[in-house]
């Protein structure tokens, strides 16, 4: 059970990374691991380092 925890956090650091590395979870599998919380919190990142990029 621990292993299989640990699998699923580390798939979900690294699909996290990819969504903030490439501006958008789109072609990520974030959805697959993020709970809906992690999910609005990441995408609501996203969007905060869209509008900072866009001044």
């Amino acid at each position: 059970m621990k292993s299989a925890v640990l699998a699923s956090y580390t798939s979900m650091s690294a699909e996290q990374m990819k969504a903030y590395w490439q501006g958008s979870v789109q072609g990520t599998r974030v959805e697959r691991y993020a709970s809906l919380d992690v999910l609005t919190q990441i995408r609501s990142d996203l969007d905060r380092l869209r509008m900072t990029d866009d001044r």
